[in-house]
């Protein structure tokens, strides 16, 4: 084997060779595919986690509104049942010669 015979090729390889590069091609042409994709998702999943926080400082902001809701309610409720004789507002006032000394009907 000579050294010229390195150049002299067969039909035959310069098909394998066309057919490879062929081959080569579409899968350059498939990573720019995957590629765009990747960049799509990647643009998607910050969008999903920006819309995410959102969401989250606003269940953060209702709980804290909840809150002081239910704490405000529970301060009229205390204020309202503050050991006080529950006839009262019917105008059945404390009756000093009642049996049990209390105001509350019998």
């Amino acid at each position: 084997m000579s050294i010229f015979d390195l150049f002299n090729t067969n039909p035959s390889d310069k098909k394998v060779i066309r057919i490879q590069n062929e081959k080569i091609d579409d899968l350059n042409n498939l990573v720019g595919k995957l590629s765009d994709r990747v960049d799509l998702l990647e643009t998607n999943l910050k969008e999903t986690q920006l819309l995410l926080q959102y969401v989250t400082n606003a269940q953060h902001g209702m709980a804290v509104d909840m809150s002081t809701i239910y704490t405000s309610l529970q301060q009229v409720v205390k204020s309202l049942t503050a050991d006080q004789d529950p006839f009262s507002r019917w105008g059945l006032g404390d009756d000093d010669d009642d049996d049990d000394g209390g105001g509350y009907l019998n």
